[in-house]
């Protein structure tokens, strides 16, 4: 416990924290200034629909380069400052460490998407769009922790290749790389939902009858994406001279 402590407290005074913050405040922010203004309300818009389209957004662009950024940064830190030899004089295992950091990592992105829910909120009461009430609030914070939970996995492949690389940048080369694909990936009208960085798209929103088959075998790909990564990155951490 005062591991995953000192885990919290090393990035406590981060600029990073402002930046993701700011960062992943920007689809909700653009979307809200586009909305055609009547005097009725807006158009078309919901709450719901506006919070789904905000999430998808996340799960496709934004959330990948902003999560993968935040997960490079939480890992690479020990490397960048060369501080991982103290780390590691606190008799701690390797294992235990990642661990820690990914729950960093964790509770940081479930930040971001709870806070885009609130600025979704505000957004909305500002422009009296319809559908606003608790019980719609409540389920768009539930949909924010299931897309979070969904996501997680996909970040353990971006933890072996900082710790391979020893570098916050090879993480976001990765990110970009993985958005790219994802945007080549989205034109399938099938393959989208076998790849595993399009995966949480597919299974966050309507899946069409058609492909209900595939939900099962796009969750063996997703938990496998994700088993994989951290079984890579710990075998790869034991292994390492420091």
């Amino acid at each position: 416990m005062k591991q995953l402590r000192l885990e919290f407290l090393k990035i406590k005074r981060s600029p990073l924290i402002l930046l993701s913050f700011l960062g992943i405040s920007i689809v909700p922010l653009l979307m809200g200034l586009i909305f055609p203004k009547e005097v009725g309300g807006i158009e078309g818009v919901t709450f719901a629909s506006f919070v789904q389209d905000v999430q998808m957004l996340n799960l496709m662009v934004m959330g990948i380069l902003m999560f993968g950024l935040i997960t490079s940064y939480v890992f690479s830190k020990e490397f960048e400052e060369n501080t991982l030899k103290s780390t590691l004089a606190i008799p701690v295992r390797r294992s235990r460490l990642l661990w820690d950091k990914f729950l960093v990592v964790f509770v940081w992105v479930l930040s971001l998407l709870v806070a885009n829910v609130l600025e979704v909120i505000v957004i909305c009461l500002i422009w009296g769009v319809e559908g606003l009430n608790l019980s719609s609030i409540a389920t768009a914070f539930g949909l924010a922790i299931r897309d979070g939970l969904i996501f997680m996995p996909l970040l353990t492949p971006i933890v072996f290749v900082t710790l391979l690389v020893r570098r916050y940048v090879a993480g976001i080369v990765f990110s970009i790389g993985v958005v790219v694909i994802n945007i080549v990936a989205l034109a399938s009208e099938v393959y989208y939902a076998y790849y595993p960085y399009t995966i949480p798209l597919f299974l966050a929103g309507p899946v069409p009858e058609e492909m209900s088959i595939s939900v099962p075998i796009s969750m063996m790909i997703l938990l496998g994406t994700g088993v994989v990564g951290a079984i890579g990155s710990i075998i790869y951490f034991q292994k390492i001279s420091i």
